[in-house]
């Protein structure tokens, strides 16, 4: 009697912990889970190999033999879980690496390329036969760099300052052609106007102004020209 309630208990033991392993979610839960039945089980079975229970034995043996096997797939996972976050780590740190040395190139650029339209802007009044070749150094070094539309107008003003007409208006034709739409726009059309008044083009000037007045009429650039307009009458 003694000996089947120790059975029953002992099957209700193994049947809870088989059930509980079900519900394992984490994996070092599970993984420590299982290796702690393992080790009840090892027990478990020495007993019964002591006490000669064969049928009990065998299907001891094989649940023992599923949970090393389950323990082992866990292991496994364990180890590809770690993997994949390793190479992860890697691929960020490596970016990580780069990003900054990446910003620091353009930052550095940037600084640069400000540096040179400044000093060129500088010269422009003082020394605009330096400006102009300080402007044209920027246009080899930065192409498409942020400040050419504004570097094409000033090129047209160290002309104009040195009596360069010709080439002042064909910087800012160039210029106006180029970009159409730069705020700058009214006010070099004004300027051409005034070069070809310098050059007595009247009536070049006199279409620059009336075109000026009609594509830009709300612009400081325009009242000028029509204060201009004026006086050619």
């Amino acid at each position: 009697m003694k000996l089947n309630k120790f059975f029953s208990l002992l099957f209700a033991f193994i049947f809870l912990s088989s059930a509980s392993y079900a519900d394992a979610v984490i994996v070092d839960q599970g993984s420590s889970s299982l290796l702690t039945r393992i080790t009840k089980l090892e027990h478990q079975l020495q007993y019964l190999i002591e006490q000669n229970y064969g049928r009990q034995l065998a299907d001891n043996q094989k649940e023992l033999s599923e949970l090393r096997g389950k323990n082992s797939e866990l292991i496994q996972k364990i180890e590809q879980l770690t993997q994949r976050l390793n190479e992860i780590a890697n691929r960020t740190n490596e970016a990580a690496k780069l990003k900054p040395k990446t910003e620091q190139t353009e930052a550095t650029t940037e600084a640069a390329e400000t540096k040179l339209y400044q000093t060129a802007l500088d010269l422009v009044v003082k020394a605009p036969n330096k400006s102009q070749q300080k402007l044209q150094e920027y246009l080899k070094k930065y192409p498409k760099g942020m400040y050419r539309a504004k570097v094409r107008y000033w090129l047209g003003e160290s002309y104009f300052a040195q009596q360069k007409y010709q080439a002042a208006i064909e910087e800012w034709q160039f210029f106006v052609r180029q970009f159409p739409r730069n705020n700058l726009v009214p006010e070099t059309v004004l300027k051409l106007a005034i070069v070809q008044l310098k050059l007595k083009h009247q009536a070049q000037a006199k279409n620059l102004l009336t075109r000026l007045i009609k594509e830009h009429p709300k612009t400081k650039a325009a009242q000028l020209a029509r204060t201009q307009l004026e006086q050619l009458k």
